[in-house]
């Protein structure tokens, strides 16, 4: 009597196939991508608050997919399995200056790495998040990073841009609906805390959800904008993938207050989250 028969990778190796098995299916994805670090807050002058840090962007998201291929009985198949991306450091806040001075940039995520059985079928990783083009400063505000792709064209909400002075720093939004094939949005993410006198730093976005899989996790807090005198908070870490979500982005760093004599430094912003790692399934009749 025939039996459905079934293998999970979730690290590399191999699998030979059985005596009289010619065909399997296979269940896979690769690596999503993993998150960006967030931008650091501006530095207060003497006599002018800065503005907040934008967040990093979510890593891209993957879903497991199908499909079937011959094999040969004997033969024994490589099995790699693609590892999540890795996370984007985090932008540092300014150092204090009495002209007032601007954080630096986080860098992006690492792209997810390729599932693959054999040379028969690849599953591809997802793109690592993005970093928007400026960091806090005395006059330059935060920018959102951008949107990173994963499998079906699915985004991520868009990112929040850092506020700035005596402002909360913006929010992140909703993944969209319609870009993935099974019409559901991720968790909201959420915004950047309202800042003192300095910006608040940027809110994270949500990350797509995966059917069947899991849903994608909520955006990260900015940092609050420092009081006068007060340096700004440091912007929250992003989360890790889970079962093929992407890493999410950092949250940006708060811009310093105005402070006499020295100024004020900016906050530090938080890392991305690390993408999450794929997986294979092998499935046959013996």
């Amino acid at each position: 009597m025939s039996r459905l028969v079934r293998k999970i990778f979730s690290a590399s190796g191999s699998w030979t196939a059985p005596a009289g098995v010619t065909r399997v299916v296979l269940y896979g994805r690769g690596g999503s991508g993993g998150g960006a670090g967030g931008s650091g807050g501006g530095g207060g002058s003497t006599t002018t608050a800065a503005r907040g840090g934008g967040t990093g962007g979510a890593g891209g998201t993957v879903v497991s997919l199908y499909n079937q291929v011959d094999v040969v009985p004997g033969t024994t198949y490589t099995i790699t399995i693609g590892a999540g991306g890795t996370a984007g450091t985090n932008g540092t806040g300014a150092v204090a200056n009495a002209a007032g001075a601007s954080g630096t940039l986080g860098t992006i995520g690492g792209d997810g790495g390729v599932t693959t059985f054999g040379t028969l079928a690849a599953f591809q990783g997802a793109q690592g998040g993005r970093i928007g083009a400026n960091p806090g400063g005395l006059a330059t505000t935060g920018s959102a990073a951008g949107q990173s792709a994963g499998d079906f064209g699915m985004l991520a909400g868009t990112n929040g841009a850092g506020g700035v002075a005596n402002a909360a720093g913006g929010t992140g939004t909703l993944a969209p609906v319609g870009t993935s094939p099974f019409w559901a949005q991720g968790n909201l993410g959420t915004g950047g805390a309202a800042g003192g006198v300095g910006g608040g730093g940027g809110g994270g976005a949500s990350a797509p959800p995966l059917p069947g899989d899991a849903n994608g996790p909520n955006g990260t807090n900015g940092g609050a904008g420092g009081a006068s005198g007060a340096n700004g908070s440091p912007g929250s870490s992003g989360a890790a993938g889970i079962s093929g979500s992407g890493g999410t982005g950092g949250g940006g760093g708060g811009g310093g207050g105005l402070k006499a004599a020295t100024g004020s430094a900016g906050g530090d912003a938080g890392s991305g989250g690390v993408g999450s790692n794929g997986i294979l399934v092998i499935q046959w009749v013996e």
